[in-house]
């Protein structure tokens, strides 16, 4: 099971390291790759605070990389951010708990790179 969980780790860790390197071309594809996760996480709950949150995202990494790079690394940034702290603003688009959060997060996160790389 260590075994297991260390190729995971260094599999996922990998990825992360390729995000560093790939600035993000189109801001657009951000915005996507946001409604395409949490429409998936969310099925059940109303497209409209589906698309609420994921542009609240959005525009958290519009303001983030102001002051960082653009990579899909710094907008993974964005997402830890959300599982830690939750929605910045406008907190009734989004009543997740901290690990439901972390959940998404991690998950999202994983399939980063396989949509950078495609994007």
């Amino acid at each position: 099971m260590t075994k297991n969980a260390l190729g995971e780790f260094e599999v996922f860790t990998d990825g992360l390291k390729e995000l560093a390197t790939m600035p993000v071309k189109v801001e657009a594809h951000t915005l996507d790759f946001l409604n395409n996760s949490l429409a998936g996480e969310n099925s059940q709950k109303a497209p409209v605070k589906v698309r609420a949150l994921a542009e609240h995202l959005h525009a958290n990494w519009a303001e983030y990389r102001r002051e960082h790079d653009n990579t899909w690394y710094d907008f993974a940034a964005v997402l830890t951010d959300y599982a830690a702290r939750g929605a910045k603003t406008e907190r009734e688009i989004d009543a997740r708990t901290r690990p439901q959060r972390e959940d998404w997060a991690g998950r999202a996160i994983k399939a980063l790179p396989q949509f950078a790389m495609a994007a």
